[in-house]
């Protein structure tokens, strides 16, 4: 086989070192890859029909950035229609985001801005409209448990107090508006030939993985595809080889403290592969690759357990790989085992 210019590889795979990076730089800052998660991004939104008859939380947002290292913001979005003449006067006294446990409405965390139709608003009481937008800061501990939304609302009636749950752990919680994902990962890679003797004992493959990973979550499945970057004595006469993997992941396990996914996936080829296509030598590498992650917990106890969410874990992989040339086959099929910190 024609050796593959690093340059090329590096160009092509140049996409898997953000993701592989970002995930080195959590895991490292955490002594267990499993315990903590990634930060929830981005909006979800409620799983169940809202209601027409009093306030309705609508959907959670977690911003990119952190609260000042204190935790996270979260931003909630409550519908508030009115549903009689005397609901038009209502008005909001005080939001707090606080445990179940506590007595409603009088503990918890103060919505730092208040977001009355697209205008901040810092007068109390504050009169409602159809639509509410607040935003919280959230302690990192609070993230593990589920969290209500507490409203004292006045009308001509008096005050009252509206619990709202932010999502719950049942199957009827808060999912993502977008379902698509990226992640990354890096790990070793080992392997040996299945047909024994010296020629095939001499190319025993090892080397160091970098990954990057794209999917679309549909309910617990999640398709997508890897682009990975093997470094070392990955593949005969090349230090540098990019596998291409189609994979199919699903959520089996979802507890409290981790999840168990499974992965079943087939090595298309090589960018190598299809480079050297071009200039006549047409060798390539393929095979199918069944994987098992253990993964950290849901991002919020609000999410949805039968959806898909971002987490990293631990993944072990086994993979048949075959080397071929047009209907011809140049080098012994190779068992390949892996073990990698990845993410979702």
């Amino acid at each position: 086989m024609v050796p593959v210019p690093v340059f090329w590889v590096l160009a092509c795979c140049g996409g898997c070192a953000p993701l592989a990076s970002q995930v080195l730089g959590a895991t490292l800052g955490n002594t267990s890859p499993l315990a903590p998660v990634i930060p929830p991004e981005g909006k979800y939104v409620s799983a169940a029909p809202l209601g027409t008859i009093g306030p309705t939380v609508r959907s959670l947002r977690f911003p990119s950035n952190l609260a000042g290292g204190f935790g996270y913001s979260v931003d909630v979005s409550v519908s508030t229609p009115p549903t009689s003449e005397a609901d038009q006067l209502r008005s909001l006294r005080r939001a707090l985001l606080s445990p179940p446990a506590a007595p409603p409405c009088t503990a918890g965390w103060t919505a730092e801005s208040v977001w009355l139709a697209n205008q901040q608003r810092w007068d109390r009481p504050l009169p409602l409209a159809d639509s509410l937008d607040l935003a919280f800061p959230l302690p990192r501990q609070y993230l593990r448990e589920s969290l209500v939304l507490d409203l004292v609302i006045e009308d001509a009636t008096g005050s009252h107090c509206n619990r709202l749950p932010l999502g719950s752990p049942d199957e009827v919680g808060m999912t993502r508006e977008e379902h698509t994902s990226g992640g990354g990962g890096f790990g070793l890679i080992l392997g040996r030939p299945v047909q024994s003797g010296a020629t095939a004992a001499s190319r025993n493959p090892y080397g160091f993985v970098v990954m990057g990973s794209f999917g679309r979550w549909l309910g617990r499945w999640r398709l997508g595809g890897r682009l990975e970057a093997c470094f070392g004595s990955c593949a005969a006469g090349d230090f540098i080889t990019a596998p291409a993997v189609a994979t199919v992941e699903r959520l089996f396990y979802r507890g409290g403290l981790l999840t168990i996914a499974a992965s079943v996936g087939y090595q298309v080829g090589r960018i190598e592969d299809a480079i050297n296509s071009l200039d006549g030598h047409a060798t390539w590498a393929h095979g199918p690759r069944v994987s098992l992650l253990v993964l950290g917990p849901r991002p919020f106890a609000g999410a949805n357990p039968s959806e898909g969410f971002a987490a990293r874990g631990l993944e072990i992989f086994l993979q048949r790989q075959f080397f071929s040339v047009g209907a011809a086959t140049r080098e012994p099929p190779t068992w390949l085992l892996g073990l990698a910190v990845v993410a979702l």
